[in-house]
């Protein structure tokens, strides 16, 4: 859906809805994007990990899951990035 931001300015809103209460809030602004976790059951959480970091620790750990980047936002983006090494996931 097109969702106003207070400003006015216009964003896209995606939202993946996991149960009856449980959903994914994703909000497209330009080339910038906002995931938001809603009325979750952190049960189902526990073993998260990945760009949104460690659930249960709220670390910020790179792919390898052990190396923690908290110290540095930068290096942790780039971290992430996807480059020509990935995996194809859609072809």
């Amino acid at each position: 859906t097109d969702e106003p931001f207070p400003n006015g300015r216009a964003q896209k809103v995606y939202t993946i809805q996991i149960n009856s209460m449980e959903s994914i809030r994703i909000s497209v602004f330009n080339h910038f994007m906002a995931i938001r976790f809603l009325h979750i059951n952190p049960r189902n959480y526990r073993d998260a990990t990945g760009l949104y970091g460690d659930y249960n620790s709220l670390r910020m750990l790179a792919r390898d899951g052990t190396t923690v980047l908290q110290h540095d936002p930068d290096q942790y983006g780039a971290e992430w990035q996807v480059n020509d090494q990935d995996r194809k996931s859609v072809v």
